[in-house]
């Protein structure tokens, strides 16, 4: 179990280091990662508008972090609670999942992002 704890640790470690790494590179040099969906079509995905909004958030401006995407607190809460339930699962057991434990909840989470999305591009928000 101690090497199971370890592991997740430098998971949870190594993708901090990676978020912290792809913000220096937004903030100092401008260079993000490129929405392909909005590229190819011209429309807004569920997640245009989260690097902007964590920024602002890092400012402690929420208005304009929920200007940028309305959706991405609920985003963020819902990645952080299935990688953290998947690492309970993964110390517990030593098996590797992404499940919820929740289906229906994650069923209407996804029902209520893909609302958002055909939303954002009708309205324009």
């Amino acid at each position: 179990m101690k090497k199971r704890i370890r592991n997740v640790i430098i998971i949870f470690a190594a993708a901090a280091v990676l978020l912290a790494l792809y913000y220096f590179v937004y903030k100092r040099f401008g260079l993000g990662v490129p929405c392909l969906f909005n590229l190819i079509t011209g429309l807004k995905c569920p997640g245009c508008g989260n690097t902007r909004a964590v920024d602002e958030l890092l400012h402690l401006h929420f208005a304009e972090a929920l200007s940028y995407n309305y959706m991405m607190p609920a985003e963020v809460l819902f990645i952080l609670y299935v990688s953290i339930r998947s690492a309970v699962i993964y110390i517990k057991t030593g098996r590797r999942t992404l499940g919820t434990g929740c289906e229906p909840a994650a069923v209407v989470f996804l029902v209520a992002l893909i609302a958002w999305w055909i939303v954002r591009n009708i309205i324009g928000v």
